[in-house]
């Protein structure tokens, strides 16, 4: 074509063949008015990049495909490119990151739970690389596992490899009893068990407060005081998914099921 675009092999989607081509294809795809549209095709083309070892050139793409897919408010378009804004985190070692990107996917993902256990060896891989709990990463890689053996569901050659390797460290890092009990642990689950699991379950610390960012307490501070997320918003001058955003990651890092219960940890926990 006239950018220099083709299709990749079998995947349908587009990959530029010349240098800077692809420039020209995300200006035209801006200028269409349908964001639904430019979420998936920025992601399928962030996606495609990232298949190709491109991870820095798909990062930006599919961080603005994020920002659109949650203006839209859908979760089934939201769930997949959360995936893939995750699997480039992880390409990147942005280990920390890919965790909170991976736990908001399995959160949002419930319209499609056989699809979840694809986020569960995104979370899995994220802990490994933070090195914070590889027991329950073990877990839920089993649990991944029983799901894909279950229904032949095969794994893309480079996510195999990251696998492989998250498993090996694993390994290398637990000893044999624990081992086996993680894994124990996994093959038991259910997918909807290794879901709850993955959002409530507490990464091994001493120091519980520690966990949650200053903004994070913040928030949950003014949760406390009743306040909703819009006004909690206007009050911090951010938007209001911003804080839903940071009272999920409270929670998932305290083990709280609900808003009530993060109000009443705040109450206990702050002056």
């Amino acid at each position: 074509t006239s950018l220099g675009l083709d299709l990749v092999p079998g995947s349908g989607l587009l990959a530029a063949t010349v240098p800077g081509a692809w420039d020209g294809w995300l200006t035209l795809l801006r200028d269409h008015d349908d964001k639904f549209a430019r979420g998936v095709l920025l992601n399928s083309y962030g996606w495609t990049l990232l298949q190709h070892g491109e991870a820095d050139l798909a990062a930006p793409l599919v961080r603005e495909a994020l920002t659109l897919v949650r203006l839209l408010g859908l979760p089934h378009v939201l769930n997949p490119v959360l995936h893939t804004a995750g699997a480039i985190a992880l390409a990147r070692k942005s280990y920390p990151e890919a965790v909170d990107l991976f736990r908001e996917s399995l959160a949002v993902g419930s319209e499609h739970p056989t699809d979840q256990f694809y986020d569960l060896e995104g979370l899995a891989l994220g802990l490994v690389g933070v090195g914070s709990d590889d027991e329950r990463a073990l877990s839920l890689l089993t649990a991944a596992s029983v799901v894909r053996a279950r229904y032949d569901f095969r794994a893309e050659p480079y996510w195999q490899e990251r696998l492989d390797e998250a498993r090996s460290v694993c390994r290398d890092r637990i000893t044999a009893g624990r081992l086996r009990a993680a894994e124990s642990t996994g093959e038991r689950m259910s997918l909807a068990q290794a879901v709850s699991y993955a959002l409530t379950a507490q990464p091994l610390a001493e120091d519980q407060d520690g966990l949650v960012s200053a903004r994070e307490l913040h928030v949950a501070t003014l949760v406390a005081e009743g306040l909703t997320n819009r006004q909690i918003g206007q009050r911090l001058g951010i938007s209001p998914h911003t804080v839903a955003r940071h009272v999920t990651h409270a929670r998932t890092k305290l083990g709280l099921r609900s808003r009530a219960q993060l109000a009443v940890w705040a109450g206990r926990h702050t002056p």
